[in-house]
């Protein structure tokens, strides 16, 4: 089904709200897909058993957050793999909104500390 997404991202360090998408999606199931107009990077979610972020450019990540349990985020680039450890603080699934807080850590320490929320319009607007 075709909808239209505005996805916002909170760093919850420094409290700095900014908007990262509007633009038409393609929702299936669990998976939202969709491009980002900057660059044309496209990106995938994957609301399932495990929630997964996808982005896919120059330099792509895949974010895999457990809902119990260390998940993993993987950074590729040209210059090799970065890898670091995920804990998926909380999580919402509506028909109209999905969101994610989530925290990145390398070792003990957080390295981003932030939050995801799509919000999914039907049918896509203009």
């Amino acid at each position: 089904m075709r909808v239209r997404i505005r996805l916002e991202r909170t760093d919850l360090e420094n409290g700095v709200t900014e908007e990262i998408a509007d633009t038409p999606a393609l929702m299936r199931s669990d998976c939202l897909t969709y491009f980002e107009k900057k660059n044309g990077a496209k990106h995938e979610v994957v609301f399932g058993e495990e929630i997964i972020l996808k982005r896919n450019a120059d330099v792509s990540s895949e974010t895999v957050l457990k809902k119990e349990g260390i998940g993993e985020c993987a950074v590729h680039s040209p210059y090799g793999t970065m890898k670091m450890d995920t804990i998926l603080e909380a999580y919402e699934k509506s028909s109209n909104k999905w969101i994610v807080e989530y925290r990145i850590l390398s070792g003990q320490e957080t390295v981003s500390h932030q939050k995801l929320e799509w919000k999914i319009m039907v049918p896509a607007s203009k």
